[in-house]
């Protein structure tokens, strides 16, 4: 586990905790097989992220942390280190709710693009369906520090 005076990385995998934790936080189902991470401060939660869906191009990715700005972006630094150049997917598939604007306007500043939007599959709005291309991603917005990386339990 990587270290740190306001906390550390735990990665799961096939882990019920981070992705139990996702699920209600996000209110979507994270398969079993999953591949969780999460920012932990004091045995808390601040910020998750899962990965699921794997394909040898693409996988999808649930992100949540809507308190903690800070262990957010360091979730999503580490995520998209990960998925592109760890495992080397060449794309990553977000599902938003279109009330979520904040959430758009990140995931479009990472270089997303916005492929498709289901009307009324929430019961308040539209899902936004991303996808975030390997070759596209931003980088100078999610420079990656080797020291962030966590280590997988």
């Amino acid at each position: 586990m990587a270290e740190s005076s306001s906390g550390s990385f735990v990665v799961e995998a096939n882990g019920a905790v981070i992705r139990g934790w996702l699920e209600v936080t996000s209110e979507t189902q994270i398969p079993q097989q999953a591949i969780c991470a999460a920012w932990v401060r004091d045995g808390r939660i601040l910020a998750a992220v899962a990965f699921f869906h794997y394909t040898t191009n693409t996988m999808t990715a649930a992100i949540a942390g809507p308190e903690h700005p800070r262990a957010l972006v360091r979730v999503i630094k580490w995520g998209l280190d990960y998925a592109f150049r760890q495992v080397g997917v060449k794309a990553l598939t977000f599902f938003t709710h279109s009330a979520n604007i904040r959430s758009i306007a990140l995931t479009t500043k990472l270089g997303a693009i916005v492929e498709a939007t289901l009307p009324d599959v929430w019961p308040d709005g539209d899902q936004v369906i991303s996808r975030l291309y390997a070759d596209k991603v931003n980088w100078s917005v999610v420079r990656v520090k080797e020291s962030q990386n966590p280590t997988t339990t």
